[in-house]
């Protein structure tokens, strides 16, 4: 990594977007190749597309960065479904310092408050969970915790399978509930919009954090066994974008690397999401020798928009964060053929950033020339697709 850095963030020029791009094909191609690589590209074991036709009633928990929902969902079949729950931030003492089950106590304790104020639906046993960190996917119901991220940090629970602490949690509070299916918030955005549309081919997080999953055809992807299943056989990859290796060329991207939880790491999510945009703003001012605080997305988007004191900054980094994360979806596209390319994202900053859509599409359809690419921002679609890989009958993943 360099030593020599410029002063301040500038937007990328076409050429480096197109360089960028080219050099995320070959880290996605080493991560489908071998394990243990940069992008991790990580299986599933979601081996197959939902019919749109599967029903019942679940819970969902989805586990983010900030945020935990738990939900109830509904699958009535003919790619309808709905969903309604609450929301709980999650507790800083949670987040760091405590012993896994202290977390998953606390987790559990939700489910069951949720599920005692609807007392008269007959709930499926089996709980959709949307955990939104890295994951080692041993089978649709089980997979071990590979690091932590988004300000997490509970080292006992590294290497651990979380499904495994979930319903030993259930177990502590004698409770029935079990793990149906473990997905990645990612994966299950995909799954849900899957569910109800066949174009779908992306689903994506842009939030506390950033990652995007994709359906891939078995045979593309060499690590995996290739006897195990028809090698046309979809299957859905994780990338772990967000952990493409990026070198630092400017003061800025330093000092929010040097003040994250984990240097050197994430190193495209700190460029994009919203756990570091805010502190972007802030390295930028005060290289400038202005004294502003490290405002949150829904703050500089409405400085953005209201031409309020520094809102020229809060442009600059929201486009640049555009152009990175452009490139991220333009290299998953050029590993399709497909008439139609629709993404679906969920995330506080696709979803209520001003512009953000707008520019995005502008940068992939404009300066790197996808024409057929769609962005459709959805709602609780992480919690929608938990349940729905928790409804669906899997190959003997048990």
């Amino acid at each position: 990594m360099s030593t020599s850095v410029e002063p301040n963030i500038r937007e990328l020029t076409k050429s480096e977007m197109e360089g960028l791009v080219n050099s995320m094909l070959a880290e996605m191609a080493r991560g489908l190749k071998e394990p243990n690589q940069p992008l991790r590209m990580l299986h599933s074991y979601v081996d197959h597309v939902p019919s749109g036709q599967e029903k019942g009633d679940f819970i969902t928990i989805d586990f983010g960065g900030s945020n935990m929902r738990v939900m109830h969902v509904q699958l009535k079949g003919n790619h309808e479904m709905s969903c309604s729950g609450h929301k709980w931030a999650i507790p800083e003492e949670k987040k760091r310092g405590c012993r896994p089950s202290d977390l998953f106590d606390w987790i559990a304790e939700r489910v069951l408050e949720v599920q005692s104020k609807l007392s008269e639906v007959n709930f499926k046993p089996e709980i959709g969970f949307c955990f939104s960190f890295p994951l080692h996917q041993l089978t649709i119901k089980s997979a071990v915790l590979m690091q932590w991220n988004k300000g997490f940090d509970i080292p006992e629970c590294i290497g651990k399978d979380v499904a495994l602490l979930l319903d030993e949690a259930f177990e502590r509070a004698k409770s029935a509930f079990r793990v149906g299916a473990l997905v990645n918030d990612t994966v299950a955005v995909l799954l849900a919009r899957s569910y109800e549309s066949d174009d779908c081919q992306v689903g994506a997080v842009l939030g506390t954090g950033f990652n995007a999953a994709y359906w891939e055809v078995w045979e593309n992807v060499p690590k995996l066994a290739p006897d195990k299943y028809a090698s046309t056989m979809k299957t859905i990859i994780n990338t772990e974008i967000g952990g493409m290796p990026l070198r630092i060329d400017n003061q800025i991207d330093k000092i929010v690397d040097q003040q994250s939880n984990e240097p050197g790491k994430q190193m495209l999510e700190k460029r994009v999401s919203g756990m570091y945009l805010g502190l972007m703003f802030k390295a930028v001012n005060e290289l400038d020798g202005i004294s502003l605080p490290s405002y949150s997305p829904k703050v500089m988007s409405l400085m953005e928009e209201e031409h309020l004191k520094g809102w020229e900054r809060c442009e600059q980094i929201s486009s640049r964060s555009c152009q990175y994360v452009a490139c991220a979806l333009a290299a998953i596209h050029a590993r399709k053929n497909k008439a139609a390319f629709e993404v679906a994202m969920e995330g506080a900053v696709i979803e209520r950033y001003f512009k953000y859509k707008e520019r995005l599409l502008t940068v992939l359809r404009a300066d790197l020339g996808i024409s057929n690419i769609s962005i459709t921002v959805v709602d609780d679609y992480s919690a929608i697709g938990a349940a729905v890989a928790a409804s669906m009958d899997w190959n003997g993943d048990d």
